[in-house]
């Protein structure tokens, strides 16, 4: 393995991820107009309920899998493992579908405003997502790249296509959920039919999960708390307030963390069975080089986005919602988000060394003690503050997930030492606020169009860039030849 196949790996999923996030920024337009702020709260609450239901359906172990699929040589023993774990995911599934099938009352009264459709709907598809999600997996495992993000880009295209066009026809809502399931159970098909020819079948045997199961059981609490600091926010906001409250939040919260979670996401995807090789095979300099390179690429394109948020958040927010009220409401939100982008992604980044030495506890507690912190702070500033509460807190709890992973992963550096390139990330900041006195000037007095504005803003940071040295020609070549 080389690295111009891990920044190659990277150029692929990051296609996939920008087509993701494309997603989110398509269908916002058209949900917020024909769904209005209290719809599209419903639709983000069915979104951040498959996202906290499907960890406790996969028991962490598709993670288990990038991790210990590429220490396996034989094709047969990787075939066995496979389906034992699919089982148990499959069992696990089941029980927590059926339940809301059966029991929708609960979970919709909450705050579901009573849509009990809603509830079985998201019911179904959390069962064919948990099975997508573990067969994915196995892409990513064998580091097969390019199939990972087709089947990434696939089923993403074919749900804005038909998510669009169900709301469009007036459909609502449920045309919106529904889209999801008709898409992601084509792609189970499609997954199954695939990895049956590649992977001989075998009768599960539950002891061959132990070792994934003692992986993969310590990130569920890890998962869990991620899913409370990142998104029980939207929960609680539509307790306290109202779904048209999470409708006001979310739009902003989305844009604000686009490009810095983005990034980040590529890395999560890409690194762990990366460096897990590099480690395995005791290529230390190898994996320090791509952690130092992926820190410094990942401050390049975040630290700007940040400082453009910061000037034009609120064009941009009423741009790609159409909605003045969302703009006006929630625009600030973005700011919050995009300063919790760049905390969130160094934690990414660091936490790779935890990962690649198999102490996925400390990753779990972390992630709980912020997600207590992020609970409880909510359930104090929401009532107070309103959504400005709920983007502080998770700010806040970011911020110590991300300090935990710094102590923990550089207090045991006994065989791993990162080369930090502080000169750089000053030349980003530097090049980065002259970028945004420049825009800011511009657009006192020139011209306000926010697309012209974002195109001069990136000429502006790259060019200050380059010139003070903060990219130089030599990494520029490299990049370039990693992708070509």
């Amino acid at each position: 393995m080389s690295i111009r196949r891990v920044v190659g790996d990277m150029g692929v999923i990051g296609i996939s991820k920008i087509i993701i996030s494309a997603k989110g920024i398509i269908l916002l337009p058209i949900l917020t107009r024909y769904l209005g702020a209290e719809g599209y709260g419903l639709w983000v609450q069915a979104i951040a309920t498959m996202s906290i239901l499907l960890p406790l359906m996969v028991l962490g172990l598709p993670y288990s899998m990038t991790r210990i699929f590429p220490s396996r040589d034989n094709i047969s023993e990787i075939s066995k493992d496979f389906y034992s774990i699919s089982f148990l995911v499959l069992i696990a599934s089941a029980i927590v579908s059926i339940f809301l099938l059966f029991f929708p009352g609960l979970l919709a009264d909450a705050i579901f405003e009573g849509e009990i459709l809603v509830v079985r709907i998201v019911a179904l598809i959390i069962f064919v997502y948990s099975s997508n999600n573990l067969m994915m997996n196995v892409f990513r495992a064998f580091r097969e790249m390019k199939k990972f993000s087709v089947f990434n880009i696939g089923y993403e295209i074919g749900e804005i296509a038909l998510a669009a066009s169900l709301v469009i026809l007036g459909y609502g809502l449920i045309g919106a959920l529904l889209s999801i399931l008709i898409v992601r159970g084509i792609l189970f098909l499609i997954l199954l039919f695939l990895l049956s020819r590649r992977l001989k079948f075998s009768f599960p045997e539950l002891s061959r999960t132990k070792e994934y199961l003692s992986f993969g059981v310590p990130t569920i609490p890890s998962n869990l708390s991620h899913w409370v600091v990142s998104t029980s926010d939207r929960y609680l906001i539509g307790i306290f307030l109202s779904a048209t409250y999470v409708g006001y939040y979310h739009p902003g919260y989305s844009i604000g963390h686009l490009v810095p979670f983005m990034i980040a996401s590529i890395y999560g995807l890409v690194l762990p069975p990366t460096l897990s090789e590099y480690y395995e095979k005791g290529n230390i300099k190898e994996m320090e080089q791509v952690l130092a390179l992926s820190l410094k690429y990942f401050f390049t394109m975040s630290i700007p986005f940040f400082f453009g948020i910061l000037l034009l958040y609120e064009p941009i927010v009423q741009l790609l919602t159409g909605d003045t009220v969302i703009a006006s409401e929630g625009g600030i939100i973005a700011v919050y988000s995009a300063f919790t982008g760049l905390i969130y992604g160094v934690g990414v980044l660091f936490s790779q060394i935890l990962v690649i030495k198999k102490r996925t506890k400390i990753i779990g507690i972390k992630w709980t003690i912020a997600g207590i912190v992020n609970f409880g702070a909510n359930l104090i500033l929401i009532p107070m503050l309103g959504i400005i509460g709920a983007a502080i807190t998770t700010v806040a709890a970011y911020s110590i997930a991300t300090a935990l992973t710094l102590y923990f992963s550089l207090a045991d550096e006994d065989d791993i030492k990162l080369d930090f390139d502080f000169g750089s990330y000053g030349k980003m900041i530097l090049s980065s606020s002259i970028m945004a006195l420049s825009i800011f000037l511009i657009r006192q007095h020139i011209l306000t169009n926010i697309f012209v504005l974002m195109s001069l803003g990136i000429i502006i940071y790259f060019s200050v860039l380059f010139s003070i040295g903060g990219i130089e020609r030599k990494e520029i070549r490299f990049l370039k030849n990693m992708v070509t």
